[in-house]
């Protein structure tokens, strides 16, 4: 198959934005962010303008920092990020296995009390 410019394969996308295939899947097949742009046979394309915009958005926003300074994200953010439960994400802030930070008391709503640094979920960790 020789490659078409400015289109990726699946998996060629998934590498790109940093997700696993199967997220990527995801994505698309809840009519989400990631709607493929071509079918050739049983191979997917998604356009390389569609995947620098879900990058775009993707990135953490500039008002939210952890203490140290380092942008981040918060907990409603990684879930739609990682495809992880609320409860998931809690369950590992609680072991010690996921790094955050927590804000202070009465800050906001319900997964925006703790701040994610952006390093950690770039990482895919």
């Amino acid at each position: 198959m020789t490659k078409i410019p400015g289109f990726y394969t699946r998996k060629e996308a998934a590498a790109y934005v940093r997700l696993s295939v199967p997220r990527l899947a995801q994505l698309a097949q809840a009519g989400g962010e990631l709607v493929p742009c071509r079918y050739i046979g049983r191979m997917v394309l998604y356009s390389q303008e569609q995947l620098d915009q879900f990058l775009a958005k993707r990135q953490a926003r500039p008002d939210l920092r952890t203490p140290s300074g380092e942008p981040a994200y918060t907990i409603n953010e990684v879930a739609a990020l990682t495809g992880l439960s609320w409860s998931a994400l809690y369950q590992q802030i609680k072991a010690g296995t996921l790094p955050a930070y927590r804000r202070p008391h009465g800050y906001g709503p319900l997964g925006e009390r703790y701040l994610i640094p952006a390093s950690v979920i770039d990482r895919g960790e």
